[in-house]
């Protein structure tokens, strides 16, 4: 009833010629039920005011005159006020609603990066204010630096990391804007112990404030496995050196007496025929035939030796061809043989020209060597799936191997059948296995006695090492 009394005192102090109706307290309710007792007053003490201010009578020939303002006109001005108030209500709503999520955004925002950054153990991350003091960081600062959250705060670069080497610069003082500086050095914790650090400063902005994100790595275990690589790589060249001056010394020692034993053979053959018998014949025959094995033996150990040496100098091979080249060289040895060949075509491998060459020689001269007893004798070269893999092959219908003893087949001086049936030096599949090692790949065999072998490599492909 107190809008009532007002409005009415309102139309009596403004003149309104207006009389109030019971019927304006519905949309006055109405407003209240919507926008609230406060907007629904002044709304209606709006709309009175506009009657005394807007209303004014025609003049009519009678003198009478026609007021234009009703109680619909009230309810009119109400209706729209209550429309503009609603309105700003409801965008003052959505307004509210965007910023709780936006606030709720940004704290999941940051408790995902606070996650994240706790979350690298190994990686201390501070954010420097515009005065070079740390002015946020994360759980791995205190772990890495071993202090204390209080000895962190506003602590500088130089005092959080400081540098184990004297004269060393700061990293943020050469850090300037939009850029990044990185320094590896050897840093103190709080406890004095020292520790290999990967330091990286980044410029950044916040706002229009200029900072810098420090980050830091404890690479210790990394640079220590470094440095005991380096150690063992030095001592392996060390030790190649002097095996390899120990090679020559013994070959060059071992080669004197071979060449006299050959030459004192070949001597007493020529002039103390007459004198020999035939077993004494055979035996100068057989002891030149020994020192001539122990030379090859002694050539085959120092190339075996070099090929474990040499550089890698890897290209694109055609195998096909390398392979069909062998064929044909040990064909030409041998013109009276048969021997079917069959050689895939597109055979390709990256690798070192000479070593493969090498690994196909002997592995196609030992199929050639070991199908010699048969009539008519089969050697294939090609690739095929096995279940280690992808891998290339040579295969032979010749005298085969106990599986049993496959272990031992590239192993040096390792030799599964006599010499007086095959020869050889032992030496061969032991340098194959070397070459293939040293371009990453592996060897293996099958076979079956008396009835062939296959030999198994693998190498990098073209589209492997692409």
């Amino acid at each position: 009833m107190g809008v009532v009394a007002a409005l009415e005192a309102l139309e009596y102090l403004t003149g309104s010629y207006a009389s109030f109706s019971p019927i304006y307290l519905v949309p006055i309710a109405l407003l209240a039920w919507r926008v609230g007792r406060v907007p629904a007053i002044a709304l209606a003490v709006f709309a009175v005011t506009c009657e005394s201010v807007i209303d004014w009578a025609w003049p009519q020939a009678t003198g009478t005159h026609v007021h234009l303002w009703s109680a619909a006109s009230r309810t009119a001005i109400l209706v729209f006020g209550a429309v503009v108030v609603a309105r700003i209500r409801s965008d003052r709503d959505v307004i509210h609603q965007a910023n709780a999520k936006l606030s709720e955004h940004l704290a999941a925002s940051e408790q995902r990066f606070s996650l994240l950054a706790d979350t690298l153990t190994d990686h201390a991350i501070v954010l420097l204010s515009s005065e070079g003091r740390a002015d946020a960081w994360s759980a791995a600062v205190a772990t890495i630096t071993r202090r204390s959250p209080d000895q962190i705060a506003r602590a500088t670069i130089g005092e959080l990391f400081p540098s184990a080497e004297a004269n060393s610069d700061t990293p943020e003082l050469m850090a300037p804007s939009g850029s990044h500086v990185e320094e590896e050095r050897w840093t103190l914790r709080a406890d004095g112990a020292r520790y290999w650090a990967d330091i990286n400063v980044y410029a950044v902005r916040e706002g229009t404030e200029r900072k810098r994100l420090v980050v830091v790595r404890d690479t210790t275990p990394r640079k220590e496995a470094e440095e005991q690589v380096r150690r063992a790589r030095d001592e392996a060249v060390a030790v190649a050196r002097e095996l390899e001056t120990f090679s020559h010394t013994v070959a060059h020692d071992l080669r004197a007496p071979l060449r006299a034993i050959d030459g004192f053979g070949a001597m007493l053959k020529e002039d103390c025929a007459a004198q020999l018998d035939a077993r004494g014949a055979e035996y100068v025959a057989r002891m030149q035939e020994a020192a001539r094995r122990m030379a090859r033996l002694i050539d085959d150990l120092l190339e075996m030796s070099r090929l474990g040496r040499a550089p890698v100098r890897r290209s694109r091979l055609d195998l096909t061809a390398i392979a069909r080249a062998t064929l044909e060289q040990l064909a030409r040895t041998e013109p009276g043989r048969v021997v079917d060949v069959d050689v895939e075509e597109g055979l390709a491998a990256n690798g070192d020209p000479r070593l493969v060459a090498v690994l196909l020689q002997n592995l196609i001269g030992n199929a050639w060597k070991f199908s010699s007893t048969r009539e008519r004798a089969r050697i294939e070269v090609g690739r095929s799936r096995t279940p280690q893999g992808e891998a290339f092959f040579v295969r032979d219908n010749g005298v085969g191997f106990d599986m049993a003893f496959a272990g031992r087949l590239f192993r040096p001086f390792e030799r599964l059948h006599n010499i007086e049936d095959f020869e050889g030096t032992g030496i061969g599949l032991a340098t194959v296995r070397r070459i293939v090692e040293r371009h990453g790949g592996r060897t293996w065999a099958e076979g079956e006695v008396d009835r062939g072998a296959t030999f198994y490599f693998t190498l990098p492909t073209p589209l492997e090492e692409t």
